[in-house]
C-alpha cells in the first residue's frame, strides 16, 4: 500500500464524510486543481486505499437489526470462497480475519431478521464453513 501524504489524507477525510463530494469541491477545499484531485483519487483507487463507495441509509425501521457472525472454517487458511459469497450481500458491511478459535467475523448491518437468517443459512451450507455463532445487535452505545 502506498504512503499517504497530507493531501491524500485530506481527500480521504472529505470522501469519508460524503463519498459523492464532487472533485471540483474537493479541489477548492484543498486548494488544488480538479485534475490533480482526480489523479490522486484514481491513484488511491488503483492502489487499493479506496476499495469502493457506499450508501448510508437514514431510514431505520423497527424491524431492521444488525448482527455479528463468528465463522469457523474447515480450511482456516482458505477463506476466499466464503468472502466471495459474502461479497454479494449489501447487508454485509465488513468481514474480518480474526485471531483465536474463530476464523472470520462478519458484520451484518441494518437487515431485517429474515435477511440475516438467509445469509446465515447460506454460510451454514458452504462447504468450508464448519460452524457459525450469531449475535444480534441490541443497540449502539458508542459509535466513533
Amino acid at each position: 500500500m502506498p504512503r499517504l501524504d497530507a493531501l491524500d489524507e485530506k481527500i480521504l477525510a472529505i470522501l469519508k464524510q460524503n463519498a459523492r463530494t464532487p472533485l471540483s469541491e474537493i479541489a477548492k477545499r484543498i486548494n488544488r486543481s480538479r485534475t490533480a484531485v482526480q489523479a490522486r483519487v484514481q491513484k488511491l483507487e488503483e492502489s487499493g486505499v479506496i476499495l469502493g463507495y457506499t450508501t448510508v441509509r437514514s431510514d431505520q425501521s423497527d424491524n431492521r437489526i444488525g448482527a455479528m457472525v463468528t465463522v469457523y472454517l474447515h480450511e482456516r487458511l482458505k477463506p476466499e470462497s466464503v468472502v466471495t459469497l459474502l461479497h454479494g450481500f449489501a447487508e454485509v458491511r465488513h468481514c474480518y480475519r480474526v485471531s483465536g478459535d474463530a476464523d472470520l467475523l462478519v458484520e451484518i448491518a441494518d437487515g431485517p431478521n429474515e435477511r440475516i437468517q438467509e445469509i446465515c443459512s447460506l454460510l451454514w451450507d458452504h462447504e468450508n464453513v464448519r460452524l457459525t455463532d450469531t449475535v444480534f445487535v441490541m443497540g449502539t452505545l458508542l459509535n466513533s
